[in-house]
């Protein structure tokens, strides 16, 4: 099996039992190989199986966080509430220039970024702001395409706790916790935006971030429970960009 995989990227698969002989019948349970197609979860718009259906709130910081919740990671949530913010978690189609916050979170998710509905242009209508926005794995995704760059799915992901990645600029190295199918196209960049970070392995892009505004994300999470912690400090400087 690992064969394979490694021979042949971006395999569906699924785990099936096999139908004891004389076993009551139990409907759907056990099906065969032809009586279920398979389901490719990167021809479908998956964030509503994965967000949250309600608007919620957690702490009562300082900072008011809008985290836009594309299957986020609970460990997201806890490292903003460490820093004395107030988050109110926002399902995936909330209309997002209507909220009130101090600072834009797009979170983690699965699925092709290109599918997530409208969730796009509403992030391109906050390009206009100059409120802060940090994007961690589909939500870095996601930010790129409000940007006007483009995405491509990898031949093999990135899918490990122990990627490379360095700072462009410091030339800083970190590892870094990664699970992603897809990265942002060099070429696809506009002029007022730059790679971040790279991948040392491949020196594909691993994060963006605007000229001159307070835009930036990453592909990696930096809060990675578990998981290495070296850029967690990303919290704090994006935070640190909140108007006082």
């Amino acid at each position: 099996l690992v064969h394979l995989i490694r021979s042949e990227p971006n395999l569906l698969a699924r785990v099936e039992p096999e139908k004891p002989e004389g076993f009551r019948d139990m409907g759907s349970l056990f099906q065969t190989k032809n009586e279920t197609s398979f389901f490719d979860p990167g021809n479908h718009n998956v964030l509503p199986e994965v967000s949250t259906g309600k608007r919620q709130i957690f702490g009562k910081g300082k900072r008011r966080v809008g985290l836009v919740d594309c299957g986020v990671k609970w460990n997201i949530v806890r490292k903003l509430l460490e820093f004395d913010c107030e988050v109110e978690l926002l399902p995936w189609n909330t209309r997002l220039k209507d909220v009130d916050c101090d600072l834009w979170l797009l979170s983690n998710g699965p699925g092709d970024p290109t599918r997530t509905g409208d969730l796009v242009a509403e992030v391109e209508s906050l390009l206009q702001d100059d409120r802060p926005i940090l994007g961690i794995c589909l939500g870095h995704q996601i930010l790129s395409l409000a940007a006007g760059a483009t995405t491509r799915r990898m031949p093999y992901g990135h899918r490990s706790h122990n990627q490379p990645v360095y700072e462009i600029g410091t030339r800083k190295g970190y590892i870094t916790s990664q699970n992603h199918s897809y990265v942002v196209e060099d070429a696809s960049l506009p002029s007022d935006w730059e790679p971040w970070f790279r991948n040392v392995n491949d020196q594909t892009i691993e994060g963006i971030r605007h000229k001159t505004k307070p835009f930036r994300s990453v592909q990696f999470h930096p809060e990675a429970s578990g998981g290495p912690r070296d850029t967690s400090w990303i919290f704090e400087q994006i935070l640190s960009e909140v108007k006082k």
